[in-house]
């Protein structure tokens, strides 16, 4: 296992050591905790599943921030992509006003 830790995952141009590294970060786990729990290719698609998450959860609050309201209240009422089309509408409007 020491030796793959070094080998670059090409899905996402890191080294596994640093897989299992933000995954245990992001699972709030130990590095020998992930890297016992998880093999290299589920490390990779949970790190995968997370980083998407992680991007959702900021342009859903990102998109709150600007409008002035609850972060959850976007989630409800919006899909990431209709978030963003709804930040960029913010922003042009904002750039118009300025």
């Amino acid at each position: 296992m020491l030796k793959l830790m070094s080998f670059v995952c090409p899905e996402l141009d890191v080294t596994y050591d640093e897989v299992y590294t933000e995954l245990a970060q992001a699972l709030e786990l130990t590095f020998e905790e992930a890297s016992k729990r998880f093999s290299p290719d589920d490390a990779v698609a949970r790190l995968k599943y997370h980083r998407r998450q992680a991007g959702r959860r900021a342009v859903f609050q990102e998109l709150a921030d600007e409008l002035g309201v609850d972060a959850t209240t976007v989630f409800a009422a919006c899909s990431v992509d209709g978030a963003k089309i709804l930040l960029d509408a913010v922003r042009a409007k904002r750039e118009m006003l300025v």
